[in-house]
Parts: C-alpha cells; sequence; structure tokens
C-alpha cells in the first residue's frame, strides 16, 4: 500500500535522509526509532506531502502523492510531535471544527476515548488552559477519531500518565485488529517492544535496519531491546547498511 522509492532528502547543504526504499505491503504497526536528528520525523512529515524528498518517490496504493493531490490525504490521520491549536479554542469546539473539516468520523470510538482518557470535564476548558498531557490525549483522540485507513503518529506518548499509556496501547492494537497501517515514531523502547510488528532503525538519515524485533535478535543477540539499540547507536553510527528481512 505504501512504498518509499530511493527516498532522499536535503535542507540547504544538509542531507537528512539517504536513499531510503520501502515497501509496506500487510496492514500493522511499523515503529520508527533512531538517535535524534536522524530524520524520522522528516521521513514521517514526507510520507504525510508536508515536505517534498529532494529525490526518489513516494507511492500510496501505486499512485505518485506528488500527481494524487490532496486526494491520498483523506486516508491518513496525523498526530504530530508538537501540535499548535487554536489557544482560543475549547476542547470541544476544537474537536467539532475537526468534525467539520474531516467529515468521516466515528462518533462511538470519539465518546469511548473521551472516557477513557478522562477528558469529558476539560472539554469546554480553553486549549490554552490545558496541560501538556491533557493537550496529547486530546492530540490523540483528534487523530483517532478519524476513520483513515493509516495512523501516522509522532512520539505519541508524549506526556502521558501510565493509565492513558495503557489506554493509547489498547486503541493503537485494535485499530491494527482491523487491518489499519500505523507508524509510529518514538523513543521508549518498551513501548516499541510491546506493539511493534515491524521496527524501521534510521541512523545518520539511511535505513539500518527493516524486520522485526526477532530478526533484530537475531542478528544482534538475544539482550533487551533497549540494550540493542544502545549498542547499535555506539558502534554503528556513521555507516550506511541495511539488514533486511
Amino acid at each position: 500500500m505504501i512504498e518509499l522509492l530511493d527516498i532522499s532528502k536535503r535542507f540547504g547543504k544538509t542531507q537528512v535522509l539517504k536513499n531510503i526504499s520501502i515497501s509496506w505491503q500487510e496492514p500493522g504497526i511499523m515503529v520508527l526509532v533512531g538517535p535524534n536528528g536522524s530524520g524520522k520525523t522528516t521521513l514521517l512529515k514526507m510520507l504525510l506531502g508536508m515536505v517534498l524528498p529532494s529525490s526518489g518517490k513516494i507511492l500510496f496504493d501505486g499512485q505518485d502523492i506528488r500527481k494524487s493531490g490532496a486526494a491520498y490525504k483523506s486516508n491518513i490521520s496525523y498526530l504530530p510531535q508538537l501540535a499548535h491549536y487554536p489557544e482560543n479554542l475549547s476542547g470541544r469546539e476544537l474537536i467539532q471544527m475537526v468534525k467539520e473539516l474531516r467529515g468521516n468520523i466515528n462518533q462511538e470510538l470519539l465518546n469511548r476515548m473521551l472516557k477513557g482518557f478522562q477528558l469529558e470535564s476539560h472539554l469546554d476548558k480553553k486549549v490554552k488552559h490545558l496541560s501538556g498531557g491533557t493537550l496529547q490525549k486530546l492530540g490523540i483522540v483528534l487523530a483517532f477519531m478519524n476513520e483513515a485507513a493509516v495512523y501516522v503518529l509522532d512520539e505519541p506518548t508524549n506526556g502521558l500518565d501510565p493509565l492513558s499509556l495503557f489506554y493509547l496501547k489498547k486503541l493503537i492494537l485494535e485499530k491494527r485488529e482491523e487491518g489499519k497501517y500505523i507508524l509510529i515514531s518514538t523513543h521508549i523502547i518498551p513501548f516499541v517492544e510491546e506493539i511493534a510488528d515491524r521496527l524501521l532503525f534510521i541512523l545518520e538519515g539511511s535505513a539500518f535496519f527493516d524486520g522485526t524485533l526477532a530478526h533484530l535478535r537475531n542478528t544482534y543477540g538475544e539482550a533487551p531491546l533497549e540494550e540493542i539499540v544502545a549498542k547499535v547507536m555506539e558502534s554503528q553510527i556513521g555507516m550506511t547498511h541495511v539488514e533486511s528481512i
């Protein structure tokens, strides 16, 4: 359904992504990991059409997204790492605005999320008066209330308390069971271990590893994932090499 064909990206003289190719045909959860500045957020934004590649193509259902206009974006729902919502709106007004913009809303799921994330008592507060954790939960609700084929989540666990994190994992796994594609960027390695079907490890803008957690351990040893990631980052930064199943 989604293919990245030899994608590279430069910002001025800085090479952010280098010749990344990915074929993602089966629904499930793909998690991006890598150090800060490795290009993860840029990769997500290119998939969303917010950043154009310097070279290469991105295909969505076989169509080049640059030739598809905005139509393919209706199949993608996005949670940004740092969301900037209109501060004068209340949570309820923000939800209504997104409903009117997107249209394809799962009202039953929306109601369930508001209760699960304990947001009902905050809906009439202005966005500027909400805590960071409450804003993050509201952003998750805005992303998941849309019926989409693909969910792109950039650091979705930021600021979440343990109960909200537990509920987020349930939501993600529920979407996987529905046959959705979920692409997540995160630094929280235990979270990766719990939910990832596929791991894409980005180092210095290159795809260092693309495969399952089991294959990663077969390659680098039966150690905790956090330890494997730390060792790889220490020893392999600066190399361009892809391990893939």
